[in-house]
């Protein structure tokens, strides 16, 4: 998210102008023409990362392997921002800012086989309890979605709920509550809130612990972390960071945090709390996912998405990608 007001502000940066990295590439305006290249295609038993190019209208498929584009899809929604993937039902979840809908893609095949219209502004989809969810972040609501059907069955009421954290075993979900500063945990009946949790100013991007004990939440305006401790229900730390931090994304020893006015990546230490190390990316770092020792980072400043050799804590390659990358999913190599 860069600047948001109440009603359909875009929550990804526009591409801009000339950026710093190991390579430069001033703003296209337009988008590339991927379906005019002669791409490689989807293989189900080959691993990828799914790119929502918000401007473009369009989900891009990069090939961990490879780490080059390898299938390009386009559809009606506009300006796609989060989305899912699926690995058992071989689909790919995109939520649409402006259309106010998610549009379903299949694999191999990466072509739109459904579209679900939800509520005002939907900005994340996840799965649980064998429901989608999506947070309508103008809508104040989540939608509830049976994934047979593809019906919005509920509706729970949020306030300005913008992305979710699931727990690792699936039981739980928290959602950032971006107009009052706290998060809201859901339980797997997907009822009701059960609890709402104070976290520091204008709370955006959130993600779990690998062993669930721990929940850490970007404070947009706070320029902050808050550590939750789950078992408990209540924050426990708040931990500074770079100015306007987006996507947390934890390993078993570090939380890595992208700061997207700073244009660094912070390092935090978990068992302290404490940042030990800052890694340059220029630009505006935004969302991100781990396969393996590479960290992946998405640069709409620069148009393309960086690749981090977490062994180095340095950009190692650059992947060209065109106007507005936006949500990476999987955040982890083979998990949901």
């Amino acid at each position: 998210m860069h600047v948001i007001r109440k009603k359909k502000v875009a929550f990804g940066l526009a591409a801009l102008a000339i950026g710093s990295g190991v390579w430069y590439f001033a703003s296209t305006a337009d988008c590339i023409a991927w379906d005019t290249m002669n791409l490689p295609g989807i293989e189900l038993n080959k691993h990828y990362l799914y790119v929502a190019m918000g401007e473009c209208n369009s989900v891009l498929a990069i090939d961990t392997s490879t780490q080059i584009v390898a299938a390009y899809a386009r559809f009606s929604g506009q300006f796609p921002h989060g989305l899912m993937y699926h690995r058992e039902r071989k689909l790919v979840y995109v939520a649409n800012e402006k259309s106010d809908d998610i549009v379903v893609l299949s694999l191999p095949d990466f072509v739109p086989i459904a579209r679900v219209e939800v509520g005002d502004f939907p900005v994340d989809v996840t799965f649980m309890s064998d429901s989608i969810l999506v947070t309508n972040y103008s809508g104040d609501s989540v939608s509830v979605i049976n994934p047979a059907t593809l019906k919005v069955v509920r509706e729970i009421d949020s306030n300005a709920a913008t992305h979710f954290a699931l727990s690792p075993d699936g039981e739980y979900a928290y959602l950032s509550n971006w107009s009052d500063d706290t998060v809201s945990l859901l339980d797997s009946d997907l009822e009701a809130v059960v609890t709402v949790i104070n976290t520091g100013i204008r709370p955006n991007h959130l993600t779990f612990s690998l062993d669930g004990r721990f929940v850490y939440v970007t404070n947009y305006k706070g320029n902050s972390v808050t550590v939750i401790d789950h078992r408990a229900r209540r924050s426990i730390a708040e931990i500074p960071v770079g100015k306007h931090p987006m996507t947390p994304i934890s390993t078993e020893d570090h939380l890595y945090v992208a700061n997207i006015e700073s244009g660094t990546i912070s390092v935090i230490d978990i068992e302290n709390h404490q940042v030990v190390t800052e890694i340059p990316t220029g630009g505006n770092p935004q969302h991100m996912a781990i396969t393996g020792n590479w960290l992946y980072v998405t640069n709409p400043d620069l148009e393309l998405i960086q690749v981090i050799d977490l062994s180095q804590d340095q950009v190692v390659k650059e992947i060209f990608t065109g106007p507005s990358p936006q949500q990476i999913s999987p955040r982890y190599s083979g998990i949901n």
